[in-house]
């Protein structure tokens, strides 16, 4: 079995406590994180600015 990444461990404890959602700006220091989150059920939310995705955050409590 080969082993896991960092980034690939960070998702499956996130898809164990069932979110369905991650926000956030993509760049290369985050670019592992946001490709294993491609192989998994949770949604990629992806924001221009920190302060709007704080928004979508809060937005996205309230469904």
């Amino acid at each position: 079995m080969p082993m896991k990444t960092g980034a690939e461990l960070l998702v499956a404890c996130l898809v164990q406590h069932d979110v369905k959602y991650v926000f956030g700006i993509p760049g290369s220091k985050i670019d592992a994180v946001f490709n294993a989150l491609l192989d998994s059920p949770i949604k990629i939310i992806t924001c221009r600015h920190e302060q709007n995705a704080a928004f979508q955050v809060a937005l996205s409590i309230l469904e």
